[in-house]
């Protein structure tokens, strides 16, 4: 029970981390840093709950279907910044 509520505490944390993250940051890279900060959160809760509720076996597909999205923004955030990189930046890539 201590293990539940320790890892609900951490997503709690982690959870208004990136929303800090997400409203504060000028950038878009850190934006999206703020987005994958609020996901692991969200599977550090649902973690939790799955520890304080065993018998919900419907959790752990909500935790991999949110650690699928994570990756899928992960991924599209590095096309975006791939793309910006090449087409503002040319041949300099010390700026990035």
């Amino acid at each position: 029970m201590e293990t539940g509520i320790v890892l609900l505490a951490a997503g709690l944390f982690l959870f208004f981390t990136g929303l800090v993250q997400c409203l504060t940051s000028r950038k878009f890279l850190g934006f999206l840093f703020g987005i994958e900060i609020c996901l692991n959160a969200a599977n550090l809760n649902l973690a939790g709950f799955l520890v304080i509720q065993p018998q919900r076996t419907d959790l752990q597909t909500d935790i991999v279907l949110i650690i699928a999205l994570a990756a899928i923004e992960a991924a599209i955030g590095l096309v975006i910044f791939t793309w910006i990189s090449r087409n503002e930046l040319k041949e300099d890539f010390r700026l990035i």
